[in-house]
């Protein structure tokens, strides 16, 4: 619909002039609650960007869609006591009803949520693939389910992968809470003890040492 598209390009203005926003940790063992919930992160963003797109879009609305399109005269020539009255009634009529009107807004509003949660994923992944290749390790995969549940897969030796599941912290570096090693059946407990498991003790060393 032509209306949402509009509204659309309004939103992903604003998403770029605000940005995500990570409210301020209060003590170290609050930082992951406070930080690492999406559902607290959007809550924060609520408050602060919904509700300056909500009236850029309320804005928007009443200056396009509220205006009248056209106004109707409706005329009826009524003969009384033998003399002929002109008697007329005005309408004026609204592109869009103004139920439709928050039927867009709050439409708009969940393509919000869903375009800041894209947004954000967007720079939690580019900050994953910087701080893993600082190390000289590319990216295989990332998954993000939540910020406080992220997935990054890398090929270590040949078939065999390593993935690392954790969390983005409030300095936005991710932080490696579990390890998986998936290596094929020709990977031999000797290859493991050699090649796999010390790549893997530099690696924590290392993000231990970064974090």
């Amino acid at each position: 619909m032509e209306y949402y598209n509009e509204i659309d390009k309004l939103i992903e203005k604003a998403i770029k002039k605000y940005r995500p926003i990570y409210p301020a940790s209060t003590s170290i063992q609050s930082r992951r609650l406070d930080f690492k919930s999406r559902e607290v992160i959007l809550e924060y963003n609520s408050v602060i960007l919904k509700d300056k797109i909500r009236i850029v879009i309320e804005y928007y609305l009443d200056k396009v869609f509220k205006q009248p399109n056209k106004v109707v005269f409706y005329f009826k020539i009524k003969e009384n006591n033998k003399e002929k009255v002109i008697e007329y009634k005005r309408e004026t009529t609204y592109p869009v009803k103004p139920i439709v009107v928050e039927d867009i807004i709050e439409h708009c509003l969940e393509r919000l949520e869903d375009k800041l949660i894209y947004e954000e994923n967007k720079i939690i992944e580019k900050e994953i693939v910087k701080q893993f290749e600082e190390i000289g390790l590319p990216v295989d995969y990332i998954e993000i389910r939540d910020p406080s549940e992220i997935d990054v897969g890398i090929h270590l030796y040949e078939d065999d992968y390593i993935n690392f599941r954790g969390y983005i912290d409030y300095n936005g570096k991710f932080v490696i809470e579990k390890v998986e090693i998936e290596c094929v059946e020709e990977t031999t407990k000797d290859i493991a003890l050699k090649k796999i498991i010390p790549k893997l003790v530099e690696i924590i060393t290392i993000f231990k040492l970064l974090a």
